[in-house]
This record gives structure tokens, C-alpha cells and sequence, in this order.
């Protein structure tokens, strides 16, 4: 081929590259990079003019105990300026709430003077700006006046106001925002238990935040993230930003990092305390067996970030070519941008060895979205990624996505959002998913672990744990996805906390949110559950000895053994009906899992025909409105002192 025809060849092969990522064809990938952009743009965008992005913000979901509730704005790139025009001016703000008569009531009204970071024109001062506000449950509009107003939604709609330089014509913005008003607390948790001591503690083991920001995406505050995850009904929060935007120093901030400033913002008493805590992690992209970028998460211990480029600069695979090619050639044809953005995105990368080298030994490290593409070039974690000896486990439930529409501003107003047909298709196909999964990639890892299992081990060295995560990026109602135009692609209802990882502490005796140190060795020995509904507990039995989630109980002596199942869930998500058990004693080789479902109310005996084994729990419940949530928990270990088969009884009163 002659360097004439493999210039031509070339961005034709990225064009479609990129089109297959976004899911659309290469005209259309082609026609919206020839499309101006818009004067209404949003997050997560590669535009070719940088521009302002507006994003409101209010938690899905407000649990029974919260009287109030926390509106977050985020204004990012407004104070950039352009041929003709910018900046951009914010006249007044405004959050209204739709009537049952289709009326829209305004709640909250502020201008320029109202609202700090603006001067007295109303012109943002900081490239990104954030401001959050409450509004008293009182103060919200019930469907029924009569009604205590919890157990609905609640519709609301942020308008920005304002113009462009020279101000001459209005370029206002809408953002829609819905969100449930709780008439149960989260199974087991804070409002569950406003008296004496409780055991379930609910978390989001993956989130992006401000310090995420650059010209594909951005997260949101850590103060309104805090807001954001009480009043869901969250305990704990885990920061993992992205390390290709950790080592970056922004201007006014001297000579730290943004892992420096993120660090101090997230051990501040005043964001974290025995009410809720932060913890700081890190997603670190690096480089797997095969070549291609990898995330994993890292969290715990953490006194310095690892680097790790978006794109390695020197790529040697066709995929990480092509799509640094095709972002600089976006650039090249881009206004507003910094020149130093292809040496911010591309630069060293680590391999997952040289990763696990440069973290302290007692960070806790997670393959994230394992199964999933969800990063540029396409790659998933490997065999042999997935086996190093250093991995804690795997984020194996990233994201709940139940529907998708093709509309940010108001996506509840589309028929993708209400269809019920399509609805619980979706959630079919997803809890599905998920069971499978478990069972073909979480399973046989669990399996090796036993196999290997040496006698002098208090449990087995390898013992992959399950965790789960949103990955939002601010995303407190629903998610935008990166892609080309998202206000057509990439809108779904994933939003923080709506995975959740729910760790269990018997011995806990007060209302307080353990300490991180007691977050985290939970998480690291396997003592929680993961759920976007009820949760299950599981206590095994054996002449007066006890095990939970993720302990070992040695059995020894005679006598059968007993696995006490309890579900907590309410008629938000649906009762539970039956548990799936799932138990591996293997005696000889090839032995299989065996599962076995056992309804509420009975008692199931299971052979266990092997010296040392684990068993887990899963469960699905459908709730009023017909939609599915399910739980998956971490195995307990079992050893079996004399080797001799024993008989366990599974019950679930």
C-alpha cells in the first residue's frame, strides 16, 4: 500500500472503529462531527468547540428519614471564550416541580446575587462552578393533598438562564430530574434503625468525582456527592478517580495535584465522619496481558496515585492507533481547547505487575468491570489478569442499567422510560446476566480457591471477593454516557447507589458508621453482599460454632451442619420467595457446584461430599410496579476437620 492510500485508509478505519464503539453507523459517527455544536451541551462530550456544559443534579431516591431534598448545578467551561463568542452569562436559576395538572411550580428561584462564584454581571469566575441547594419535603407538591406524600415521584425541572457574549440572545438550558420519594427505609439500614444498634452498612465501592475532568468527562462535588448518597440511604463512599486525571495540576491550585487535593478533601472531618465516611481509591488504567488498557480499582492505604495514562503514547496495537488518532484529529479540528491536551491524554502506562509493585501492600485492588467493555479501545480483563495472585476480587456488578432512551434533557417523558413490555425485558435479560455470570465466571474462581486450598491456610490464599458499583460520574438520577452526541445515545437510569455493597457486622453496637480501617477489612474478607434491592444474611452452624460471610467455620466432631438463611427487604423491592443456594465440597475431580433453591418456609437438606468447600446465596424479588432486584453474597468457608461427608439443612423461616 503506498503512504498516499494509508493516509486515506487510515481515518476511514478510525471513523468506523469509533462508530462501532458509539453503536451507530459511520455516517451517522461522520455526520455529528460535521454538525456544529449545540448551545445546550451537557457532560461527558467531545465537542469540537469547548463550550459550556450544564448538569443538575438530585439523588433517584430519598430515603424515609431525610426531611429535605439536595439539588446540586454544575456549570463546567463557562467562563471559556471564542471566536464570537463566550462567555457565557447566567441571568437566574430556577428548579421547578410539574403539578399532576402538567403545571410547572417554581420551588427555588436565584440570581447572580444569590449565588457565590458569579460577579455582580453574573459571569462564572472558576472553569468549574458548583453550587447545591435543599428543598423541604414540605415545600414539594403532593399528587394528593391528603396523602403523607412518600411512596411517589416527584418530577423536577432545572432551568439555567443565561446568554453568551455579546448577550443579545438567550440560550437557556433545561434539565429534567425525578425522584422517589422512600415510604420504606433500605433493608437493614440507617433509617431502618433510628434506635440501638444495627449490622448492615450500604456503600458505593466505585465513584468519580470533580478531580475527574477533562474533554470526555467529568464527575461531580464531593460535598454534594455526600448529600447525594445520605439521602439514598448510603453509608460509605469510595472515591475512585480516574488516574489519568489525578496528576494533573490545575491552574490557581500551585504546585498540587489533584491526588493531593482530592486526599485532603476526602479525610476532612467535615465531609467525613460517623455519619458517613469518604474513602480514597483510585482507578488506575494500565496495561494487561495482552496489551490493550485496563481500569482496576485500588483503594485503601493509598499514599500516592500510580499514573496511568487515558492511551498509552506509544501504542502497539491497531485499537489504542486508532483511537489516538481519531481524538487527535478531533482536536486538530476543535476550538477552545488547551494545546497540551494530547500530552495530558497520552503518556505512561503500567503493566498490572508494575501496578500491584507501586501500591503499599495493604491497598485492596479490584478488577473493574471485568466482563464489560467499558473503556476506548474495547478490552476486557484476561484469563491471566484475572488469576494474579495480588487481586482482592472483582467490581463484578458495575452499573444497574434497566432502560436506555435517546433524550437527555427530560428522558422520563420517553416511551423507553415507561414501557413496561420493554421494562421487564430489560430486567430479564439483566438479572440474567448477572446469574450467569456468577455462575461461569465468579464460580470457577471461587472453585480454584478450594482446589488449592493448603491445610495451613485459615482460609483459602485465593478468595476472589465480589464487590459492586455505580461508576457514576456525579450521575444522581440517571447517567450520560460518553459518546459523540449524547443527547441521542448513551442516557440510562444507572445513578450512584444504585448498585450497592452492603457489608454485614454482627458485633456492631450503635448507630454509627464504622471507621474506614472496619469498611475495609469487611470488603477485603469478604464480609458483605451486593444489591440493588433486599439483602441476605447467612449464619452456618455446627455444635455451637458460628460463621458469616466470609469466615471460616472448621467443622469437627459429629453432627450435620446448619445454614440459617434470612432475607431483609421490604415492599419497595418485593418479598423474598425463595433463596438459591450454591455449595462446592469436592472429593474428587471434576465435582461440580450444586444449587439448590430453597422456598421461604422450608428446610432443604444439601450432601456435602468434600473435606473443605464454600457455600453463597442468591436471591431475586419483583416489586410492586413489576421490576426485579436480586443479591448475590460472598461465600462462607467450610472446612471438615475429619474429611467425612456431613449433611448441612438449609432453612429459611
Amino acid at each position: 500500500m503506498s503512504s498516499t492510500d494509508a493516509e486515506r485508509t487510515l481515518p476511514d478505519q478510525t471513523m468506523q472503529f469509533f462508530a462501532r464503539v458509539f453503536k451507530i453507523t459511520t455516517a451517522e459517527f461522520v455526520q455529528a462531527g460535521e454538525t456544529p455544536a449545540s448551545d445546550q451541551e451537557m457532560s461527558a462530550v467531545v465537542s469540537l468547540q469547548n463550550q459550556p456544559e450544564f448538569w443538575a443534579d438530585a439523588p433517584w431516591r430519598l430515603e424515609m428519614d431525610r426531611q429535605s431534598l439536595p439539588v446540586s448545578f454544575h456549570i463546567r467551561d463557562a467562563n471559556v471564550t471564542l471566536t464570537e463568542r463566550g462567555p457565557w452569562r447566567l441571568d437566574a436559576l430556577y428548579v421547578e416541580q410539574r403539578a399532576p395538572d402538567d403545571i410547572w411550580y417554581k420551588l427555588a428561584a436565584f440570581l447572580p446575587t444569590d449565588l457565590p462564584g458569579l460577579d455582580e454581571q453574573g459571569l462564572i469566575q472558576s472553569e468549574f462552578w458548583v453550587f447545591g441547594t435543599r428543598l423541604p419535603i414540605q415545600d414539594l407538591l403532593p399528587e394528593d393533598p391528603s396523602s403523607g406524600g412518600r411512596g411517589r415521584r416527584v418530577h423536577l425541572r432545572v432551568r439555567f438562564e443565561g446568554s453568551f457574549a455579546p448577550h443579545h440572545k438567550p440560550s437557556p438550558v433545561e434539565i429534567h430530574l425525578e425522584t422517589f420519594l422512600a415510604q420504606h427505609p433500605l433493608p437493614g439500614g440507617r433509617a431502618a434503625h433510628r434506635t440501638g444498634s444495627r449490622h448492615w452498612f450500604y456503600g458505593d465501592t466505585h465513584y468519580h468525582s470533580a478531580y475527574t475532568n477533562d474533554i470526555k468527562e467529568f464527575g461531580g462535588a464531593i460535598a454534594e456527592a455526600r448529600k447525594a448518597g445520605q439521602a439514598i440511604g448510603l453509608d460509605w463512599l469510595i472515591v475512585t478517580d480516574h488516574s489519568c486525571d489525578l496528576d494533573e495540576v490545575d491552574d490557581g491550585a500551585g504546585s498540587m495535584r489533584r491526588w493531593d487535593r482530592l486526599s485532603g478533601v476526602v479525610s476532612s472531618p467535615l465531609l467525613s465522619d460517623d455519619g458517613f465516611r469518604l474513602i480514597l481509591g483510585e482507578e488506575i488504567t494500565l496495561l494487561g496481558e495482552a496489551g490493550y488498557p485496563l481500569h482496576m480499582l485500588a483503594f485503601g492505604s493509598m499514599d500516592d496515585m500510580v499514573q496511568g495514562a487515558f492511551l498509552p503514547a506509544g501504542a502497539t496495537n491497531f485499537p489504542a492507533e486508532l483511537a489516538r488518532i481519531a481524538i487527535e484529529k478531533i482536536l486538530q479540528a476543535s476550538e477552545g481547547y488547551p494545546d497540551d491536551i494530547p500530552q495530558r491524554l497520552f503518556g505512561q502506562m503500567h503493566t498490572l505487575d508494575e501496578v500491584l509493585t507501586l501500591l503499599p501492600q495493604g491497598t485492596l485492588v479490584f478488577a473493574a468491570h471485568p466482563y464489560d467493555v467499558a473503556q476506548v479501545p474495547p478490552a476486557r480483563w484476561g484469563k491471566g489478569d484475572l488469576t494474579h495472585p495480588r487481586l482482592t476480587g472483582y467490581e463484578f456488578w458495575n452499573g444497574r442499567i434497566r432502560v436506555k432512551g435517546r433524550h437527555t434533557y427530560n428522558p422520563f417523558d420517553r416511551l423507553a422510560w415507561h414501557d413496561a413490555a420493554r421494562l421487564q425485558e430489560a430486567d430479564a435479560a439483566r438479572v440474567a446476566k448477572l446469574k450467569k455470570q456468577a455462575r461461569e465466571r465468579w464460580d470457577p474462581q471461587l472453585q480454584r480457591g478450594v482446589r488449592e486450598w493448603k491445610p495451613e491456610d485459615q482460609r483459602p490464599a485465593w478468595r476472589p471477593v465480589f464487590i459492586g458499583g455505580s461508576d457514576a460520574h456525579c450521575d444522581f438520577n440517571y447517567h450520560v454516557g460518553w459518546a459523540w452526541d449524547y443527547r441521542r445515545f448513551e442516557v440510562d437510569d444507572n445513578a450512584l447507589g444504585r448498585v450497592r455493597t452492603a457489608i454485614h457486622l454482627p458485633d456492631h453496637a450503635n448507630q454509627e458508621v464504622p471507621g474506614v480501617d472496619e469498611i475495609l477489612s469487611a470488603i477485603e474478607r469478604g464480609a458483605c453482599v451486593v444489591t440493588d434491592g433486599p439483602i441476605l444474611e447467612l449464619r452456618l452452624e455446627h455444635s455451637g460454632d458460628q460463621a458469616g460471610l466470609g469466615e471460616l467455620l472448621t467443622v469437627s466432631g459429629g453432627g450435620n451442619l446448619e445454614l440459617r438463611l434470612l432475607a431483609h427487604t421490604t415492599p419497595e423491592f418485593g418479598p423474598v420467595q425463595e433463596i438459591e443456594v450454591v455449595t462446592y465440597f469436592p472429593r474428587t475431580k471434576g465435582t461440580r457446584p450444586v444449587r439448590t433453591v430453597v422456598p421461604v418456609g422450608a428446610v432443604v437438606p444439601v450432601d456435602l461430599d468434600g473435606p473443605q468447600g464454600y457455600v453463597r446465596a442468591e436471591a431475586q424479588t419483583t416489586g410492586p410496579n413489576g421490576e426485579r432486584f436480586c443479591c448475590f453474597t460472598n461465600p462462607i468457608w467450610v472446612r471438615i476437620a475429619d474429611g467425612q461427608k456431613r449433611r448441612m439443612r438449609l432453612r429459611f423461616p
